[in-house]
């Protein structure tokens, strides 16, 4: 609980005043002022508005639940029905993971079974992106089948046939690959 909310000066946006958007991040800043964020007002200071903390607290009862944050941290949550989480402790917790995997890769490694049947190394994993992911194959793959009419015309023999089958079979294998990638949620 803060201990005087009407003398504590906030930024927040006038929207949460208003109660037409949620507070969603608070930062407590190393100045000690605190500085509240809508999901519409994340990036834009401007649109923040100098009141005090009891009017903020009149509106969303839930923000007492932080006054424990030191001067530097932040708080994060996902809508009103969400606790609040310090954000400090969420970084922490995704390094301790990404050593945890560290650590069972290194004690399996000469292990040839547990990495099978779905544990994968933490080190192998599919990128955050899938769609960009997915254009760095389908945008060669569309240049090689526009481009696969001339070179097999064009070297159409004896001599050069395993090179077209080939291409015969890695362009539609890269595609399909692409689409797989861009239609993978």
């Amino acid at each position: 609980m803060f201990k005087d909310p009407k003398s504590i000066s906030i930024k927040a946006p006038e929207e949460v005043l208003t109660d037409l958007e949620v507070v969603v991040y608070a930062e407590h800043l190393v100045d000690g002022s605190w500085v509240f964020y809508s999901k519409k007002t994340m990036d834009k200071d401007d649109l923040l508005i100098s009141v005090s903390m009891s009017e903020l607290l009149n509106v969303d009862s839930s923000i007492n639940s932080i006054s424990y944050l030191k001067k530097g941290d932040s708080a994060i949550r996902l809508s009103a029905k969400h606790n609040w989480k310090n954000s400090y402790e969420l970084a922490n917790k995704r390094i301790e993971d990404i050593l945890a995997g560290h650590n069972e890769w290194q004690g399996n490694q000469y292990n040839p079974g547990h990495f099978t049947g779905g544990n994968i190394p933490n080190w192998m994993h599919e990128p955050g992106n899938k769609t960009a992911f997915g254009l760095l194959y389908l945008i060669p793959g569309i240049i090689g089948l526009c481009v696969l009419p001339f070179v097999i015309f064009d070297n159409w023999s004896i001599k050069n046939w395993e090179g077209n089958i080939m291409l015969l079979i890695l362009i539609p294998l890269i595609l399909g690959v692409g689409i797989r990638y861009i239609l993978k949620k």
